[in-house]
């Protein structure tokens, strides 16, 4: 066994006896006598902890020669011109939340203090060995920083702290190793590599129906909340930690902590059926039962009805893309938003009641393999905190969206004559009728070409279907749901990105200004916040959708103004006033009496209206286009309103005329006609969050809306609206 012998450069000497359980006497494979010279400045061996005896509360320390560790063959290398580092933490708390890159700190009992000894150990395997205890699944060839913390009190030598700590220095490759820790020791290991885990997600899903042109008068059957459940296979890749602490009693604590602020990549592969991965049905037969209130056929009755063998594969394989990739945007988001606790895992763990599967499953969990540990019912084992939680428990949403299901009433019918086409950024799936697949660029794999378009498109979508969900011309239930969805994502976010999102969120009366202000303060002195997603989901049944087009007093379709008012507004209450450049864009907007000069002149006279103003050109070019955007927003919204109205008069005095009165296909010809002219000249900025604005403005801001924004700097979840405002009203305020 090797003997270790601690130096200084003020003639100390101290020598250090591995114990059995060490790191040194269980994996060392050269077991000759070891020299340690510590650096610190000045003597120490006659202080205690409490004297402060290091310089910062740290020292540095070296080896004499290179360390080789191993169970099956050499696994670790310590090399000896890497300097250790033996560190001092008194105080309330271990692992500080301020200052820890992991934070989840541990409490320091009163007139005690931690002593540690830190190593870097340099993982020198190849991928393609495999790795006995001391693999932890960090990524061969890096550098895992490994440390031993002990309690001891104030007024112990800080000599003998640290011969202790050398004796018994433990790396954790099994339960002999965590055996031999004391009650508070903790030993930590930092690095980069993967962790694996294969979990059941159980997907909510929500089911979106949307109108297409044309729409028929067909009763639609559609289910809402149903879950899918997709087992599969999650790897997690980044920056974290093992942490063990050992508790009283046998038990101890095992977890896994984040880097505060770094990014993980996810891949999950969904687990399906052979036959399913090789064109079969199972996987979409599970979508279409989860969002169809019909009996699903199997897949004979699709082959028989046009749909061949290679059509269902291709379908199927893009489903499973994007149920892979609804479950990974999951997870980052889970991870992306561990700031403030940093443990994406933890379990405390009781070893006298472990029997064999259980330590397995631990035994696999100090490999990065979390498969058995996540899963339920392990004597000994108390699952105290899992990212994945949220996908078991039906947190994570699936989104369907069913365009043109007003023209065909069944999911299935609807699938038999279209299309499935998935969003490769979100997971999202569309089944859509020709009508609105022949609008949905698409790939030969079903995927979305543009998903920025395809986006916009369902957003004209559901403008389409509020004005036929107003008109009663479509049968559904009154209190089903059409959403819209709106989804960015940024791998390279700036505090611009941010400060935009939270101004949304302010504009939705989801967060308060001061609030706004308070997140946005936290964030001074950061310019790198990395990946970022925001997703906003407005949803409107049928009195909302009325709410867009007719005065609920008069029962008149609302003023071409009034529109143009909400526009502006919409577009004001995104325009930061913190942005100096939107200083011109701004003044159209709150100046009723340059509005209507605007409206006078027209667009060729706009150089000239705000030449005594300085405006450069691209400022002028800019509030053109805004002009732009409002003036068709509010000629459509205002013309589809006449139409509406003429259309729930005639409904309204003969309720029960028949569907082929001419008078009654008269109006709907006018509905379509101006439904039509929305869709050939929608604006870009529709499908953005100025679009959900203006239409939440429009329906009295009573909508169910929200706006999740994760980034591994800054996380919100908002819900619930702050303030409520007087529906229809739409003033310009601050």
């Amino acid at each position: 066994m090797a003997m270790l012998r601690l130096t200084d450069n003020f003639g100390l000497i101290v020598y250090a006896k591995p114990s059995v359980g060490s790191f040194f006497s269980r994996y060392l494979k050269s077991p000759e006598e070891l020299l340690v010279t510590l650096r610190n400045i000045q003597p120490i061996k006659q202080l205690a902890i409490g004297d402060d005896p290091f310089e910062a509360q740290s020292i540095g320390f070296s080896f004499n020669n290179a360390i080789k560790l191993g169970n099956a063959g050499v696994e670790l290398t310590i090399d000896p011109q890497v300097v250790g580092s033996i560190s001092i933490s008194k105080g309330s708390s271990l692992f500080d939340s301020d200052m820890d890159p992991f934070q989840e700190s541990i409490a320091i009992p009163a007139q005690h203090a931690f002593v540690a000894a830190a190593l870097d150990l340099e993982l020198d395997v190849t991928p393609g060995e495999k790795n006995a205890d001391l693999q932890f699944s960090f990524t061969p060839g890096t550098t895992v920083v490994i440390a031993n913390y002990r309690l001891f009190p104030l007024t112990h030598g800080i000599m003998s702290a640290v011969q202790s700590l050398f004796e018994k220095f433990v790396i954790p490759g099994d339960f002999e190793d965590v055996e031999g820790l004391a009650e508070h020791d903790v030993v930590t290991l930092d690095g980069t590599g993967s962790l694996k885990l294969t979990a059941t997600a159980s997907l909510l899903t929500s089911a979106n129906p949307l109108a297409t042109l044309n729409t028929g008068i067909v009763p639609v059957r559609i289910l809402e909340g149903t879950t899918v459940t997709v087992k599969g296979t999650y790897t997690l890749t980044g920056s974290y930690q093992l942490r063990i602490e050992r508790l009283d009693s046998r038990k101890f604590r095992l977890g896994y902590q984040k880097r505060r602020t770094s990014e993980f990549d996810v891949t999950v592969q969904a687990h399906v059926s052979a036959e399913a991965t090789a064109g079969g049905f199972e996987l979409i037969s599970t979508i279409l039962h989860a969002v169809s209130a019909d009996p699903v056929p199997n897949k004979a009755v699709f082959n028989q009805a046009g749909l061949t063998h290679e059509q269902i594969s291709t379908v199927a394989a893009a489903v499973k893309a994007g149920v892979e990739r609804s479950i990974a945007l999951s997870l980052s988001g889970e991870l992306d938003a561990l700031d403030s606790s940093s443990a994406a895992f933890s379990y405390e763990i009781d070893i006298d009641r472990l029997d064999a599967n259980s330590r397995k499953a631990v035994h696999d969990a100090l490999n990065g393999d979390l498969t058995g540990i996540e899963e339920p019912g392990h004597h000994g084992i108390t699952p105290l905190k899992s990212i994945v939680e949220g996908l078991r428990q039906g947190k994570r949403i699936l989104r369907v969206n069913l365009l043109g299901i007003f023209n065909h009433g069944s999911v299935v019918t609807l699938f038999q004559k279209g299309t499935l086409i998935v969003d490769r950024e979100t997971g999202d799936i569309t089944i859509t009728d020709q009508a609105g697949a022949s609008r949905l660029q698409f790939t030969a794999e079903n995927f979305a070409q543009d998903s920025v378009k395809l986006r916009r498109v369902l957003a004209e979508s559901l403008l389409i279907t509020a004005a036929y969900r107003c008109s009663a011309t479509i049968s559904a239930d009154p209190q089903l749901s059409s959403h819209y969805w709106f989804f960015e994502l940024h791998q390279n976010t700036t505090l611009q990105h941010i400060s935009d999102y939270l101004n949304v969120a302010q504009a939705l009366e989801l967060l308060t200004a001061t609030a706004r202000i308070d997140k946005l303060k936290t964030l001074r002195g950061t310019s790198v916040f990395g990946r970022s997603t925001v997703f906003i989901d407005a949803s409107y049944t049928d009195e909302l959708c009325r709410e867009m087009f007719i005065d609920a007093k008069t029962g008149h379709p609302r003023p071409e103004e009034e529109y143009e008012s909400i526009g502006r507004r919409a577009l004001f209450l995104l325009l930061s006033a913190d942005d100096s450049t939107n200083g011109a864009r701004r003044l159209p907007l709150v100046d009723d009496v340059t509005w209507n000069k605007m409206k006078t002149l027209g667009q060729p006279g706009f150089p000239t209206l705000f030449a005594p103003l300085a405006f450069n050109a691209n400022q002028i070019a800019d509030i053109t286009s805004d002009y732009t955007l409002i003036r068709w927003w509010a000629t459509s919204m205002h013309r589809m309103g006449q139409a509406l109205a003429q259309m729930i008069d005639f409904i309204g005095t003969n309720p029960a005329a028949d569907r082929e009165d001419n008078t009654f296909k008269k109006r709907r010809n006018n509905l379509e006609d101006a439904m039509t002219s929305v869709v050939s000249n929608t604006q870009a900025q529709f499908g953005e969050p100025w679009g959900i604005l203006a239409l939440d403005l429009a329906s009295g801001q009573r909508a169910s809306t929200t706006l999740q924004l994760v980034s591994p700097r800054i996380t919100a979840v908002l819900t619930q609206r702050i303030q409520r405002i007087r529906p229809g009203v739409a003033g310009h305020g601050d």
